[in-house]
């Protein structure tokens, strides 16, 4: 099957159309810049879009105006009067995506991402699944085995609070809350138990991670990859060990990440700061010196 070889052969030089960052998944491709001066940050992307655009019609490709989004992520106490500030490709205006305007957060390969990195469009899109799979499961309690029953959870509501639980897994607890009551929910369904019955003890015989244990466990095991080596090479530079700072001198915690620090609340609950505390937190328990499959057992 050459279709999917030669368009990668075909686009392998997007990345010298412009300085932006090119993110490129298949044929939906985004791109990213930063700044801190706001006028900066829009003529910057109105050159860099308009770059890609001429990239495009050299490379006889169509580019969908109408279909192109952007959207300006910064923190929630940051006020930013965006008016007046607009991005062109050609003479077509692209449309923005924030909570002022019709659309509130852009969906990027599942994930829904809004302007403060809530993360709330996200999980309200996650608890509509699981609440509908929830019905489907009631459905068969009756006539199912309890394996079945955690199969059906594993298939139909752990896939989705594991997938990208890295971006939003450190969400705010107001956020989260309801998605954790419908994950009690499934385990009270798989156990037949009554609606107000605690649920710690079906966790622990279902042997199933409450949703912040999921959210560890998949750190820990993103962490351990990359220790090994085994995540793509844009990876190869997030993260830091202490030992490796420059100046850095020895002492007991040379072998443990480097935390960033972080001047700011928001900052602060990024993965690239989160992921280095919780493999530090846990570094200790892990077995490092086998495959990723004894990682597992040991996390």
């Amino acid at each position: 099957i050459l279709g999917p070889l030669l368009y990668l052969i075909y686009v392998s030089d997007i990345y010298n159309s412009c300085t932006g960052t090119i993110l490129p998944f298949a044929d939906d491709t985004t791109i990213y810049s930063s700044n801190s001066n706001l006028n900066q940050l829009y003529h910057n992307a109105n050159i860099q879009i308009n770059k890609l655009f001429n990239w495009f019609c050299a490379n006889k490709l169509s580019l969908n105006a109408g279909k192109t989004n952007y959207i300006v992520i910064r923190p929630k106490h940051m006020r930013c009067n965006l008016t007046g500030h607009d991005i062109f490709i050609q003479n077509t205006k692209l449309n923005r995506i924030g909570n002022d305007c019709n659309e509130k957060a852009i969906k990027v390969l599942g994930i829904y991402i809004d302007e403060n990195l809530t993360w709330k469009y996200h999980l309200t899109n996650i608890n509509k699944k699981i609440s509908n799979s929830l019905f489907a499961i009631k459905q068969v309690k009756q006539v199912q085995p309890y394996s079945c029953l955690k199969t059906l959870y594993y298939s139909l509501i752990h896939s989705h609070l594991s997938y990208g639980i890295l971006a939003w897994g450190n969400a705010a607890q107001s956020i989260l809350h309801h998605t954790i009551i419908l994950q009690k929910r499934a385990l009270r369904i798989m156990h037949n138990a009554k609606s107000n019955s605690h649920t710690d003890p079906l966790f622990r015989h279902s042997r199933v991670l409450k949703l912040h244990d999921i959210y560890e466990y998949q750190s820990v095991l993103f962490i351990f990859d990359f220790i090994n080596g085994k995540l793509p090479a844009s990876f190869n530079t997030v993260f830091t060990l202490n030992k490796d700072i420059p100046n850095a001198r020895s002492t007991c915690q040379s072998h443990l990440l480097h935390i960033t620090q972080c001047k700011s609340l928001f900052a602060h609950k990024l993965p690239l700061c989160e992921l280095p505390k919780m493999w530090n937190k846990w570094e200790k328990f892990i077995d490092q010196s086998g495959s990723r499959s004894m990682c597992k057992k040991t996390a």
